[in-house]
């Protein structure tokens, strides 16, 4: 009975430590709102992108020249083929970053920074700066990020 009791509460201690953290669950949460606007984009449903967006970015833009300005600048991002999570960070519980590497349908791959906020229980995109990926043969370095040889 004692090894049955050890057991369960070893079973029980394992499971309670499988439990993601505070910062696991905020990080998920914030490349989840990233990866659903870009498949947002995918579809090509600007609604549901643009409601991803933060408050500040929506009293910025209207729905159409939100669409006009990610179409216009961020070109990979509006049109993406495929996307990889290369880094999320928590700054503080209102706060955080997610860097992504899309690559665009016309074969353009961009290093993407967004900035997320927490507005009412969601994360909201703020703002996004983005770097081309140098194209041709790529390395690893030691971040696990490609760069290009030579």
């Amino acid at each position: 009975m004692r090894f049955l009791t050890l057991v369960a509460l070893l079973w029980l201690a394992s499971a309670a430590g499988a439990q993601p953290s505070e910062a696991e669950r905020q990080a998920a949460a914030m490349t989840q709102t990233v990866l659903q606007q870009l498949e947002a984009f995918r579809r090509g449903d600007w609604i549901a992108a643009y409601g991803f967006a933060s408050s500040t970015i929506q009293s910025r833009f209207t729905a159409e020249a939100f669409r006009e300005m990610v179409t216009r600048g961020y070109a990979p991002i509006a049109r993406p083929l495929q996307s990889r999570v290369l880094a999320t960070r928590a700054i503080d519980p209102q706060h955080g970053l997610v860097e992504i590497r899309v690559e665009g349908q016309t074969g353009e791959t961009v290093d993407a920074l967004y900035e997320l906020v927490e507005e009412q229980g969601a994360w909201k995109i703020n703002g996004v700066i983005a770097q081309p990926v140098p194209r041709g043969p790529l390395t690893m370095d030691g971040a696990g990020r490609g760069r290009p040889r030579g």
